[in-house]
Formats: structure tokens, sequence, C-alpha cells
């Protein structure tokens, strides 16, 4: 996010930049804000559709699940799964969505295993009590260390509470699915990931976890969590915070961390000046194997 907010401005606002290229020369370039003519490189994602699918060959199908944001996507899956269902391979890219809404996406994995049950990221959210906190400042972890309980887990609170690290673990969920079998499509699928893959799209990656049809091909995943609580500031501005922490269901770390992918592709930016997609070619390389 600093990186791609680093010259964020008015317009008219101008820059003295000193850049390198890839040769290792250095040189300098003045900027200045105004509305961009470049369709190709500005914005990367312009227009970027909610659901595309294509033909990689006869028998590789390509799907990217842009967003869960619009329940639309759910309605363009479901029209074009008839189709869907004459490929006998699948990719799935999800390296351009920043995340949306659970039921969207866990809509969307429901047809593409056959498992009862799927099992989401579990969430916890921290406690703030002042008088524990306000108490913790005077203890230390020996001071826990002690044969009465009711002590010793007065103690806890109070030194995990000036921590920051006391939390409520909110209630688990999973959801159930009641699909027949014989409408869903199980069959080899590569999963696409990068950085850009956030939020609810992660939780779609930890449901996807034990599904031996389906591997992680990119890089690691955006590595955030979600409900953030929003703030309104004075002239119109506004910030938000996370609300809550998201792991895995049995307490792994993907926060901060990004859910790591099964193949690791890196594209480089000899990639990106020629329009070649490594990780696309990786999945196709893999699935024909």
């Amino acid at each position: 996010m600093a990186i791609f907010q680093l010259l964020r401005a008015l317009i008219s606002s101008s820059f003295n930049l000193e850049l390198r290229k890839p040769d290792g020369e250095i040189f300098n370039l003045d900027v200045t804000h105004q509305e961009s003519q470049d369709e190709k490189m500005y914005p990367e994602w312009k227009d970027l559709e909610l659901f595309e699918f294509k033909w990689i060959d006869d028998e590789i199908a390509y799907i990217a699940l842009n967003s869960f944001m619009d329940p639309q996507l759910n309605t363009l899956f479901l029209t074009s799964l008839p189709e869907l269902r004459q490929a006998k391979k699948l990719i799935i890219d999800l390296r351009k969505n920043g995340g949306g809404r659970n039921n969207i996406a866990m809509e969307v994995l429901q047809y593409l295993t056959y498992d009862g049950e799927l099992h989401h990221a579990a969430y916890q959210s921290r406690l703030h009590i002042p008088y524990y906190k306000s108490s913790g400042k005077y203890l230390s972890a020996k001071d826990t260390m002690v044969n009465n309980e009711e002590v010793k887990e007065w103690r806890v609170k109070s030194l995990l509470s000036y921590q920051d690290d006391y939390w409520y673990k909110l209630p688990y969920f999973t959801t159930k699915i009641d699909l027949p079998k014989e409408e869903r499509l199980v069959i080899p699928t590569a999963i696409l990931v990068g950085h850009g893959t956030a939020s609810t799209s992660e939780d779609f990656l930890i449901a996807a976890e034990n599904q031996k049809h389906m591997i992680r091909i990119g890089e690691e995943s955006n590595g955030s969590t979600g409900q953030p609580m929003h703030f309104d500031l004075p002239g119109g501005g506004s910030f938000r915070l996370c609300s809550k922490k998201d792991t895995y269901p049995d307490g792994r770390i993907f926060v901060g961390v990004g859910i790591l992918p099964n193949i690791r592709v890196r594209p480089t930016w000899e990639d990106f000046m020629n329009d070649h997609d490594p990780v696309l070619e990786a999945a196709v390389q893999y699935l024909n194997k």
C-alpha cells in the first residue's frame, strides 16, 4: 500500500523523482498529476470484470474471480457452470480479488468440492479492560506462577491486558453444503494467488486448504484480515482499524505472513513489460502433468 500510494496527491501536484533504470542508470524526472490517457499501464486493473471465463485449451478452463463483493458473481459463475462441466482441469485466478463477503465466496467453493462442510478462518478480537491493564503494569511473568487459581487467573488477565495480548475468541462457524454430488465440479484445480489476494479471498483459500485436487500457485497472499472499524475525520477524511484477528482453524498465523503457495512463482519486471504471465504458465504446465 505504501508503494501503491507513494505519489498520491491532488491534480496539479508536482514531484521531482530520482529513478534507477533496470540497467542501473540513474536519472531525474519531473512529473505533474493530471488525468492519464494511458489505457495500457494506468490503472493496471482498469475496467476489471467481476468474472472472467475462457478456455486455455480443449481440457483446461480458466476463471477469474475478481471480487467477492458483488453477489452477481454467483449468478455469472452458475451461468457458466454447464460449460465448465466440460473441462477436465480448472484454473481459478484470485490474484486481483481483494475480498468481499464470505457467503459469496463459499457459494462458489461449494461447487468445487465433495465435502459436506467448509471450514473457515477462526476469529479473535482484542479485549480492552482498563482495570486489568492498569494492574498488569506492575506484574511480570513470574508473578503469575502461584498456586492460588483465582489469583493466578486475575494476574494472567492483567498481565496480558497490559501487553495488549488479551483476546476474546469469537464463536467458530462452518458452511454446510447440501448440494448433490452430481452437481459439483471436482477436477484437478490450480488456484492462482498473489499479494492482491486478500481478506475474503484468503478465507476462500483456508476453506480450500484440505482439498487434495487443489493446489496454490504464485506468491504469498496479502496476509490481511477483515472487519474494519471506520472513523470519520474533520474535513471529509477517514481512517479504519482492523477489529479482529484471523487465523487458520488450528491457530496457525497468516496475518502479516500470507497464505503460502504450494508452488512459488514470482513474476519479474521483464514478465510485466512483456505481458508474460509466468504464474498462469506454471499452472498450465502443472495441470498438463
